[in-house]
């Protein structure tokens, strides 16, 4: 039995995590691809979504619909805000310094 690479692992959870609310397979499909290569690459992207339900990371919905899996421990769920406040303070010194760089 050969090994899944996840090769599209990072693309399909940054679509689900842009996405409001779950989002349709042809939705995330027409998200990671250009229209030619759907119909290619289905069967290797709905192989890797049911690998990521078995891992966990997302759930799947009725009627093809994923979404990503919201965190359970609430030591996940600090360690992403925490991530949260790290990036927004890194975006502030930048500005910072963009706005020191411009006042010289």
């Amino acid at each position: 039995m050969s090994k899944l690479k996840l090769r599209y692992r990072d693309e399909i959870i940054q679509a689900l995590n842009k996405a409001q609310g779950p989002i349709a397979l042809k939705v995330l499909m027409k998200e990671l691809f250009p229209k030619e290569e759907i119909p290619k690459m289905e069967r290797l992207i709905v192989k890797e979504l049911r690998f990521l339900v078995k891992l966990k990371e997302i759930e799947k919905g009725s009627g093809n619909m994923y979404r990503l899996r919201p965190p359970k421990n609430s030591r996940i769920r600090v360690r992403k805000e925490r991530e949260h406040d790290f990036e927004e303070r890194e975006l502030r010194m930048a500005d910072r310094e963009l706005q020191d760089m411009k006042r010289d």
